[in-house]
């Protein structure tokens, strides 16, 4: 009798959190590093979204769900 194989699929919305939460860590890092930066708090912080946006190429929610149409 032959044994029978494993079909468990990896779950593929285990990768869009990952990527979801790189990205968050790499915004917080961002964040952090403009606002101490600026004179301003505001102006650091937008200029952390520029930064974010040009680096991704969207807004941190427009990337999550990206991630998770990919996952699907």
């Amino acid at each position: 009798m032959a044994t029978k194989k494993s079909t468990k699929k990896t779950s593929r919305s285990n990768w869009a959190a990952k990527v979801l939460k790189a990205q968050k860590d790499d915004y917080r890092r961002i964040f952090k590093e403009e606002v101490r930066k600026a004179s301003d708090p505001k102006k650091g912080a937008k200029k952390a979204g520029e930064i974010y946006r040009e680096r991704y190429g969207a807004t941190a929610k427009a990337r999550w769900k990206h991630a998770l149409k990919a996952a699907k």
